[in-house]
């Protein structure tokens, strides 16, 4: 797991944006196939006296090839 300009402690930050790069090398003696699922999260909620992260939220399927 990756965090991002996340503050746990249940205060605003304030948004914000960018771009965010993530590479991903495959091991040099495996062939990479199949796929993997990146998921991104954001928003917040309260529930009572539950505090919620990542309310919104979106999965990208990234195919594993040569």
């Amino acid at each position: 797991m990756i965090e991002i300009g996340r503050d746990r402690s249940y205060k605003p930050t304030g948004g914000g944006k960018g771009t965010i790069v993530i590479d991903i090398v495959p091991e040099e003696n495996i062939t990479p196939t199949g796929k993997i699922n990146l998921g991104v999260e954001v928003g917040s909620a309260e529930k009572g006296t539950v505090k919620i992260m990542g309310t919104d939220f979106i999965e990208i399927p990234i195919i594993l090839s040569n």
